[in-house]
């Protein structure tokens, strides 16, 4: 059970460190340049589509419901894509609000922010608070791996735990079960 939990946690850490690189990658991209992916599932004036925006330092991920009216008017037909241009296009600053908006509520907190206005949702988060929160499991990863790179170096030990081999004439370490070399192989 822990050799699975020791797994479990080198992979979450491996995917944090990839959406870090990821996260940073955006980050330089879109001073200049935006990248939108965006799905529609219902299409026509009131369709279901969703987004997820780089642009600015920002990653905006943003939902539609039935309820909320385009500003096109009409949701693009059913699918999905990648686009990537200019910041005016790709962050819809561009588009003409002429559909006023009923309700629109805003809260914030830690570098997110969270909108929703007529059946609307989109949550804004900092670049720099991703990288934030996406470098901690690495960082512990590797404080964890230096730990056991020291305690396993030093003479007398399991080579594979660390567990103290002081008196331990069984060729077995008791804590974890790896066989170690006999004691004259251990000292040619």
């Amino acid at each position: 059970m822990r050799l699975v939990k020791h797994r479990l946690f080198n992979l979450a850490a491996l995917l944090s460190l990839l959406l870090c690189a990821t996260t940073v990658a955006l980050w330089v991209r879109s001073v200049r340049t935006g990248d939108r992916y965006g799905w529609t599932r219902v299409a026509g004036e009131r369709g279901k589509r969703g987004e997820i925006v780089s642009g600015r330092g920002l990653i905006v991920v943003g939902f539609d419901t039935p309820d909320t009216p385009f500003i096109s008017g009409h949701a693009d037909a059913p699918g999905k894509g990648w686009e990537h241009g200019e910041l005016p296009y790709i962050l819809h600053e561009v588009d003409s609000y002429l559909i006023p908006v009923s309700e629109f509520h805003e809260w914030t907190f830690c570098g997110v922010t969270a909108q929703v206005f007529d059946g609307c949702v989109h949550v804004f988060l900092r670049d720099g608070t991703v990288v934030a929160l996406t470098t901690i499991l690495p960082a512990f990863w590797t404080v964890r791996f230096i730990r056991r790179a020291k305690r396993t170096r030093k003479p007398g030990r399991c080579p594979k735990c660390g567990y103290d081999l002081t008196g331990n004439t069984s060729g077995v370490c008791p804590e974890c079960g790896t066989m170690l070399a006999p004691p004259e192989e251990a000292e040619a």
